[in-house]
């Protein structure tokens, strides 16, 4: 497993001092929460999207354990963190320096339709919150049926977020832990999307996503 090295935690330190907003916490993610990330998704194949992938210790993380046929798209708004992502040397990598609003968007530029696997690090905590609900409408609407959206999160703000009522939603909560070790600790989350036949007879456990309406060589794409 990668270690965080101490260029990456002080790079990571300067963007949050810079963009406490955007960037929400003052260290990268724990080895702790990678290893539990990597754990979930081992073995994914077709496409596989992560949002807000920080100095990249996730991604790397990630990309250890998909599947050596899928491909990955990491999304980062922070034009800096997603300099540092492209570096990584993996074939399979692309980022995109943008807004996880626009993942439909992001998808089809790079020739897909939806994704399997959606990982998420974004801070919704300090997200406003018509923001928050297009994000999580561009999740909903990038995900394939029966793919999974996974999120790690220091608060409760995403899982109210997902569980607003709203008609049509297709987000199922089938999973979720906290990782103690993190500092702070975290929250990990895993969701479904039921195909849209299923939601009629589906278990009540189902979380709605709101609505807000108003293989190549690692590189930055903007």
């Amino acid at each position: 497993m990668h270690r965080t090295s101490w260029s990456d935690r002080l790079a990571f330190l300067v963007q949050f001092l810079r963009r406490p907003r955007q960037v929400a916490s003052i260290v990268p993610s724990s080895r702790s929460v990678e290893r539990q990330l990597a754990a979930t998704v081992a073995g994914a194949t077709g496409v596989v999207v992560e949002l807000g992938p920080g100095t990249g210790g996730v991604t790397r993380a990630l990309l250890a354990s998909v599947s050596p046929e899928a491909r990955f798209i990491a999304v980062e708004l922070n034009p800096v963190l997603a300099a540092r992502v492209a570096r990584i040397p993996d074939p399979r990598l692309v980022v995109r320096c943008g807004s996880a609003e626009d993942l439909p968007q992001i998808l089809r530029d790079q020739g897909c339709s939806s994704a399997s696997v959606i990982v998420s690090g974004l801070p919704f905590s300090t997200i406003p919150r018509t923001r928050a609900l297009r994000v999580l409408e561009a999740i909903d609407r990038a995900l394939a049926p029966g793919g999974e959206f996974i999120a790690y999160h220091a608060r409760g703000t995403l899982e109210r977020l997902v569980g607003t009522q709203v008609e049509g939603s297709r987000l199922e909560l089938v999973h979720q832990r906290m990782a103690w070790l993190s500092i702070p600790p975290l929250r990990i989350y895993r969701w479904r999307r039921v195909p849209s036949h299923a939601l009629q007879t589906s278990p009540a456990t189902r979380q709605p996503v709101a609505s807000s309406r108003a293989p190549r060589r690692a590189q930055v794409s903007t």
